[in-house]
């Protein structure tokens, strides 16, 4: 059921939406409450939570803004499932789209202190139904995931660029098990500028990137890794459909010839 009203002028709605039954992929149901206000410049969307089950999302918001030359969105929502562990979780998305002679869309995403356990829970809820998932919740519990990711992409040039300065996973049961990563690149180029693994007593430092050419689609690739600080580098190329040739430390030197027909000849 639903009432309210749209300003036809200022293109800004207003009402209440009661939603008793969505049906998801998984055919599970889920069902909240929709209220919607105007603002200054726009208007606000707000849910008080939305149920996947046992697992929850609370004080669901999105604040849309008019521009003459643009429209901004800013999203946000929160996880209390282990709040009384590390705090409230919270996912949020920011982006503008801008009109006009140069069309451009541009976005953050940020989560901060998302549980992985609560990720996985919603998500398969939503696509599978009557699926125990209790092994694969109670292993991603104690893991904690925080990031921000950057993207841009112009609507002329088609051209896309994403950034993550960082990202981090987690044990909070533990010292010892972390992950954490920077990224960055575009639709030609990507570099892994920081991932740094620490488990069971064991340290892996690594950077990465690699370039996709235009001409032959070939991909040029480079690594440097340290394992608990030895170091191992590494380069290479891999032409689709003709080989692959990778050279690094310690006389290293791998070449994968691929034929036509799909047939695989190595050499060390």
């Amino acid at each position: 059921s639903a009432q309210g009203d749209f300003d036809i002028k200022t293109l800004q709605p207003r009402g209440i939406i009661e939603v008793k039954k969505i049906q998801l992929p998984s055919k599970n149901y889920i069902s909240t409450e929709v209220y919607i206000e105007p603002t200054e410049q726009g208007f606000t969307v707000f849910l008080p939570q939305i149920y996947f089950g046992e697992q929850t999302l609370t004080a669901i918001q999105l604040d849309c803004l008019y521009n003459q030359d643009s429209f901004d969105i800013a999203f946000q929502a929160f996880d209390y499932s282990h709040s009384e562990r590390e705090g409230v979780g919270k996912i949020g998305i920011n982006g503008s789209v801008l009109l006009g002679n140069a069309p451009y869309i541009q976005a953050q995403l940020s989560t901060e202190n998302i549980f992985l356990d609560s990720i996985a829970e919603i998500g398969l809820w939503s696509v599978s139904k009557d699926t125990d998932i209790s092994m694969i919740t109670d292993f991603l519990s104690p893991y904690i995931f925080s990031t921000d990711l950057f993207l841009s992409y112009d609507l002329k040039t088609k051209a896309l660029s994403y950034n993550s300065p960082y990202g981090i996973i987690a044990n909070t049961k533990t010292d010892d098990q972390m992950l954490l990563f920077a990224l960055d690149g575009n639709e030609s180029t990507f570099q892994l500028s920081r991932l740094e693994v620490l488990a069971a007593g064991q340290s892996l430092l690594m950077t990465a990137n690699a370039d996709l050419s235009d001409i032959d689609q070939g991909i040029f690739f480079g690594s440097s890794i340290y394992l608990n600080d030895m170091p191992f580098s590494a380069s290479g190329m891999y032409m689709p459909n003709k080989y692959l040739k990778i050279s690094g430390d310690y006389d290293f030197d791998l070449t994968l010839e691929i034929s036509p027909t799909k047939n695989y000849y190595a050499s060390l």
